[in-house]
């Protein structure tokens, strides 16, 4: 993990702007609990793609785990109630983050019918440890045709 983040953050300083770094240092933080230091690369996303709901929901969350509840809220009012493409997998990041596994299982099912592709990634990474570790991962596993393994190794 040391020589990933290594790396990303190598990555972010040839372009601090490109989403994709900075949605995966966020995840990286976040993921070892290290939200004070998610926030930044989060809040970036947020605010230079507000039309990417991963990192809209991302961001929300971890704004929720820092007791930002009304800006959260403020952020999340960008996804609206889920129906445009990608705002599925916003939510199941917001709930994700926040603990709340069983709405996170039910984003991430609506992501699934809407064949997100960064579904299975966030599932089988740190991110989806607490629903792999849940009664809802078999379904989810299920409706990915993935083998419903207790444990999918990460590393």
């Amino acid at each position: 993990m040391v020589k990933t983040k290594s790396l990303l953050l190598e990555t972010w300083t040839l372009d601090p702007n490109f989403l994709m770094t900075n949605l995966y240092i966020a995840s990286s933080y976040a993921d070892r609990g290290l939200i004070e230091q998610a926030l930044p690369f989060a809040e970036k996303i947020a605010t230079s793609a507000p039309w990417f709901g991963l990192g809209v929901g991302q961001y929300a969350g971890l704004l929720v785990r820092v007791d930002q509840t009304e800006k959260a809220s403020d952020v999340l009012q960008t996804l609206g109630h889920g129906e445009r493409y990608g705002a599925a997998m916003g939510l199941a990041m917001f709930h994700i983050r926040c603990g709340n596994l069983e709405l996170a299982a039910d984003w991430f099912e609506k992501a699934i019918e809407e064949r997100n592709t960064t579904v299975a990634v966030y599932l089988q990474s740190a991110t989806g440890a607490p629903l792999r570790a849940s009664p809802r991962w078999f379904i989810l596993a299920a409706l990915m045709n993935l083998p419903a393994a207790d444990k999918i190794d990460t590393n």
